[in-house]
């Protein structure tokens, strides 16, 4: 599945959604971010095993399989300016949590970022004060 960013955010990220359990309302969603030169088949054996009463996404970050790549002045920015960059990628991860948030109206969610994921969410906390304020909530 995709979903694609609101028209200021250029573009769209894969991800994968094992969808709500149908034993219960009340679950946790666990959204997972992949590390470097891994993506989100990694976690494919720990949403076919994850507890019953829980739903599973993973998605795959800018630049991999399914996900709008880098474009050359996305590139050049990282060069040049790797803070502004940061910030738009955390920008852009908020707005991909806020969206899947909304369009499956989750209510009880943990991120699990797994190596050099981690970033996504360490950038979410770092840029926080810069992130679109519409994704916060």
């Amino acid at each position: 599945m995709k979903i694609t960013l609101p028209i200021n955010y250029p573009c769209e990220f894969e991800y994968k959604d094992t969808g709500a359990p149908s034993s219960v309302s009340d679950y946790v969603t666990y959204i997972a971010t992949h590390g470097t030169m891994f993506d989100m088949e990694c976690f494919q054996k720990l949403s076919e095993t994850k507890p019953e009463a829980t739903r599973f996404i993973s998605l795959n970050l800018r630049g991999y399989p399914g996900t709008t790549p880098f474009s050359a002045d996305d590139c050049e920015l990282l060069k040049i300016n790797p803070i502004v960059f940061g910030a738009k990628r955390a920008d852009e991860y908020a707005a991909f949590l806020h969206a899947i948030i909304s369009h499956a109206g989750l209510t009880n969610v943990v991120l699990l970022n797994w190596s050099m994921g981690s970033l996504s969410a360490i950038k979410l906390l770092e840029y926080s004060a810069k992130i679109d304020k519409n994704h916060m909530g």
